[in-house]
């Protein structure tokens, strides 16, 4: 009889979170302190260097082979990566609009949004580093093309704002746009590593 998998998902978590957690606490640290910022411009700041300074980080600086000796395969650890990431985003939107006086739909809205940015976000720093590039030069380059072409006319008759990950000009095509993103990262990393 085959032995449950939800223990072995469990301890791998934790070995994740507490290599992540003593290697990178200061990094986390400040960039959490930044996600508790209200506004969605800072958040998106904080979210771009956390993103950047996780996974992506230990690629580009070669440590992330040392982490395929221990029980990881690529797939979990961008599994890991993301979830942890999103998590930390989520919790602390969830934190801040509590505590922050708007609508309740503008409270969902910006929630909403700020998962479809780290979707995004990790999504596009991951292609950048999987393919050789920094993770912080031209993921920020690819966020100020994003910002410029979605903010280009009205929606109307720009409809890249709609999908656009910084503008958002609907909530579901910048998601399904997102999400996308965040797949072809997970995809390109696990094919260069030869999981595919």
């Amino acid at each position: 009889m085959k032995a449950p998998l939800m223990p072995d998902f469990v301890n791998k978590m934790e070995l994740f979170l507490q290599i992540e957690l003593k290697e990178k606490m200061g990094r986390i640290f400040i960039f959490l302190v930044l996600l508790f910022v209200p506004g969605f411009s800072v958040k998106t700041i904080a979210i771009f260097f956390l993103s950047a300074s996780m996974l992506p980080a230990d690629i580009k600086n070669r440590r992330d082979e040392a982490l395929y000796f221990l029980p990881f395969s690529r797939k979990e650890l961008y599994l890991y990566n993301l979830g942890f990431l999103l998590l930390l985003v989520l919790v602390s939107s969830i934190i801040t609009q509590a505590l922050w006086p708007t609508t309740i739909a503008e409270k969902g809205m910006f929630i909403i949004k700020s998962i479809n940015f780290t979707l995004a976000m990790f999504g596009v720093v991951m292609l950048c580093v999987s393919q050789g590039l920094d993770n912080i030069g031209w993921p920020f380059i690819i966020v100020l093309l994003d910002a410029l072409l979605g903010s280009i006319g009205r929606a109307l008759i720009n409809p890249y704002s709609w999908i656009s990950f910084t503008n958002q000009g609907s909530i579901l095509f910048a998601f399904v746009f997102a999400a996308i993103i965040c797949f072809a990262g997970y995809w390109i990393y696990l094919k260069n590593g030869g999981e595919l």
